[in-house]
C-alpha cells in the first residue's frame, strides 16, 4: 500500500486490510481509480483549483466538491500522522465527530460508533504490524500527553 491508497481507504470507508485484499485481487477500482481520485484532489488543493475544475476532473456534481475536499482532508490527517498511535487517535476522533454530527440518540447509532472504533483498532493493528511494533509500544502515548 502507498499513501494514496491509505487515503483512498479512509475516504471510501475501507479498513486497511480490506483495501489490501481488494488490491490483491487486481480490481482496477482499487489499484487505479480510487488512488487517482486522491491524487487529483491533493493536486487540486496544492494548485488552488476552483470547484468547477475539481468537479470536472473528478466527474462529480459541483455541489459535492466541498464534501470530497473535506473527506480528503480528514483522511490525510489520519494517514499523514507521525505514527500508528497518532493515526489511531486521529481516526477515533474523526469517527466520534461524525457520530456527533449524525446524532447519538439511539442504541443503533451508538453501536455504529462502537463498530467504527473497532475498525479503527483493526487499522491500528495493521499499522503497528507494518511498523514492526506492538500495542504496548504506544502505551505511554495513549496514556499521557506527548509533552
Amino acid at each position: 500500500m502507498n499513501r494514496y491508497r491509505y487515503i483512498a481507504a479512509e475516504m471510501y470507508g475501507y479498513s486497511y486490510d480490506e483495501y489490501q485484499r481488494k488490491l490483491s485481487s487486481g480490481n482496477t477500482r482499487f489499484t487505479k481509480y480510487m488512488p487517482e481520485t486522491v491524487e487529483a484532489i491533493e493536486r487540486a488543493l496544492e494548485e488552488n483549483w476552483d470547484h468547477k475544475k475539481i468537479a470536472k476532473v473528478l466527474e462529480v456534481d459541483l455541489d459535492n466538491v466541498p464534501e470530497w475536499i473535506e473527506s480528503f482532508l480528514h483522511a490525510k490527517e489520519i494517514v499523514d500522522s507521525k505514527h500508528a498511535g497518532e493515526s489511531f487517535r486521529n481516526g477515533v476522533k474523526r469517527s466520534i465527530l461524525h457520530a456527533i454530527d449524525v446524532g447519538l440518540d439511539s442504541d443503533d447509532k451508538v453501536d455504529n460508533l462502537v463498530e467504527q472504533i473497532c475498525y479503527r483498532l483493526a487499522d491500528f493493528s495493521y499499522l503497528i504490524k507494518r511498523e514492526q511494533k506492538k500495542p504496548e509500544d504506544y502505551s505511554d502515548y495513549f496514556r499521557y500527553d506527548e509533552e
